[in-house]
């Protein structure tokens, strides 16, 4: 898989688009305010878009990432 592609899908994964319209709430913080899942919990949200008026379904999946060093040091 080349650059042009990966960086399109890992776009595509990680935005929160109106399915019907294509309104962006990627950056949107206020939208995603009940969109925040913690332990446990699952399952799709209703949300209405504000550009469009149509509703559509939103699910969050969480991606983990960890930093593993030897040794820990004063310079961070």
């Amino acid at each position: 898989m080349d650059y042009e592609t990966m960086k399109k899908q890992y776009e595509e994964e990680h935005s929160l688009k109106c399915p019907f319209c294509g309104e962006d709430y990627t950056n949107d913080s206020e939208f995603k305010d009940d969109l925040i899942t913690y332990h446990g919990e699952s399952g799709f949200v209703k949300k209405d878009c504000g550009q469009c008026e149509k509703e559509f379904y939103v699910e969050e999946s969480v991606d983990r990432t960890w930093t593993v060093k030897r040794e820990s040091t004063e310079e961070e």
